[in-house]
């Protein structure tokens, strides 16, 4: 059976692109009777698109070794999803926590989003301007979470790894699955076009845990 994407969601917007029984898609909103979703080709490129609600399902089944929720993190004893939330929904997330941070700073562009960064007790948040993917990701126009980076060991990945922890342990966590960004140092899983990313020290103890969501314009 194939699921065909629609370029808006209306019947009358399908477009020639589709995905078939069992290939795994991201879901990001819904609208009449539709959801905007992406999903990763055989040759690894990212097609964003809205299908018809009634030809998907919910899937626990992970991909590339990471689900969803391993781009929450762990604050505390509180499970905290900031990665890809709006500005606003930080600054509240912020406010009810009673957290103190820094001004923005850094601006300049990172990866070909304009970008600025803010910090608080070991944790350093990106800000990034919305281009046009994520835009239609998530219905607004505005800025929102792009990266987050933990450089202290009182926080925690969902699965348990902290700064200063084994590469070994990691592994354990997560799998082999990782690719090698050799020129930092850095281990990274990738889960469709967000990554998640260990980077180590010259022990091979992790230095610092990365939380990414930049993507790509088609």
């Amino acid at each position: 059976m194939k699921t065909y994407f629609y370029s808006s969601p209306q019947e009358g917007c399908k477009t020639n692109i589709f995905i078939i029984k069992n290939d795994k898609i991201l879901k990001y909103r819904e609208f009449g009777g539709f959801s905007y979703v992406n999903y990763i080709n055989k040759n690894g490129h990212v097609i964003d698109g809205w299908v018809r609600n009634k030809n998907i399902i919910p899937d626990n089944e992970k991909y590339n070794g990471l689900d969803y929720i391993d781009f929450s993190l762990m604050l505390g004893k509180e499970k905290t999803r900031l990665l890809g939330k709006t500005t606003k929904d930080m600054d509240n997330w912020i406010n009810n926590n009673k957290i103190s941070v820094s001004d923005p700073d850094n601006h300049g562009f990172y990866k070909g989003f304009e970008s600025w960064n803010i910090d608080f007790s070991g944790v350093y948040i990106t800000i990034s301007q919305t281009n046009k993917v994520m835009e239609k990701r998530l219905g607004y126009n505005d800025t929102y979470v792009s990266g987050i980076t933990l450089v202290d060991r009182q926080y925690k990945t969902i699965r348990g790894i902290s700064v200063g922890d084994s590469w070994n342990k990691v592994i354990s966590k997560y799998g082999r699955n990782s690719k090698a960004d050799t020129e930092n140092k850095c281990n990274y899983f990738q889960y469709f076009d967000m990554r998640l990313t260990f980077c180590l020290d010259t022990f091979n103890n992790v230095q610092s845990i990365l939380f990414e969501d930049y993507p790509i314009g088609p």
